[in-house]
């Protein structure tokens, strides 16, 4: 129970900074016009640089196929994400990765912002490819589907 617990409150930190972070955006969107969403990509990709620096070291994986995709995707979820529930499945050259959204902070953001879900996690991407593609450069990303009940992405060795 003690576990249950504490991945809730991981999972309202989310929640909570995220909102804020989108929120504050959409004030700029606002003010500024949409200049402000490719602001907000660009800090993303910065911050998700930073974050795949400091974790490249501490998750010691060395991506040269598939199999090691999954091992890095298998890890970056139980360091950040350990609230998320997903499925990971090796085919030919891709990883394939599909989660169970109703586990994820992302639906109930938009629905605090009035924000379509797709818009939302478009923007929200840019850290997590960075973070990907600082440690291991050679991964290609592509969501496949974006829904308040599951996501489904592909990654692959380019």
């Amino acid at each position: 129970m003690a576990e249950k617990k504490r991945l809730e409150t991981l999972r309202r930190a989310h929640l909570e900074g995220w909102t804020g972070l989108a929120g504050l955006t959409l004030a700029f969107v606002g003010k500024y016009g949409d200049e402000a969403w490719e602001v907000f990509r660009d800090f993303m990709k910065m911050a998700g640089q930073m974050q795949g620096e400091a974790f490249k070291e501490k998750a010691g994986i060395k991506v040269k196929g598939p199999e090691d995709v999954k091992r890095l995707l298998e890890t970056l979820g139980k360091e950040f994400y350990p609230y998320t529930s997903w499925s990971l499945r090796v085919k030919g050259n891709k990883v394939i990765a599909v989660t169970d959204s109703t586990t994820c902070p992302m639906p109930e953001v938009a629905k605090a912002l009035g924000l379509p879900l797709r818009t939302l996690c478009e923007n929200f991407m840019p850290y997590s490819d960075a973070m990907l593609r600082t440690m291991a450069p050679n991964i290609k990303h592509t969501n496949k589907e974006i829904s308040e009940t599951r996501c489904s992405d592909e990654f692959e060795i380019v």
